[in-house]
C-alpha cells in the first residue's frame, strides 16, 4: 500500500480501511497533510492534532499518555479544531462534559 494506490480507491469506506492498514501517520506524512489545530486536552490529558490531507480527508490524532499509543480517527470535513473534532466523535457529549467541568 501507498498513498497513490489508496487515492485510486473510489469507495470512501475502502479508502478509510486502506489508510488504517497503511497507518494514518504514514499516510498523512506521504500526502503532506497540513496541521489545522493542536492542543493539550486537559479533560482527557491527551495531546491532539487535527490534520487535513490535500484530498480533504481530516483526521484527529490523539496521543494517550497512559499507553503511549497514538490513535487516529477520521472526522467530518466541517471540523476546524480539535475541540470540534472531539465533539463530532462523541456526538456532542464531549462539549457538554467540557462545559460542566
Amino acid at each position: 500500500l501507498n498513498a497513490e494506490l489508496i487515492a485510486e480507491y473510489g469507495n470512501q469506506e475502502v479508502r478509510r480501511v486502506a489508510i488504517e492498514r497503511y497507518g494514518w501517520s504514514n499516510y498523512l506524512s506521504e500526502v503532506n497533510a497540513r496541521k489545522l489545530d493542536e492542543r493539550h486536552n486537559e479533560l482527557d490529558n491527551t495531546y491532539e492534532v487535527l490534520w487535513q490531507a490535500p484530498n480533504g480527508i481530516r483526521a484527529l490524532m490523539v496521543g494517550c499518555p497512559t499507553t503511549a499509543r497514538v490513535y487516529a480517527l477520521q472526522v467530518d470535513d466541517s471540523c476546524r479544531s480539535c475541540k470540534e473534532a472531539q465533539a463530532f466523535l462523541s456526538s456532542g457529549i464531549s462539549a457538554v462534559v467540557e462545559i460542566a467541568s
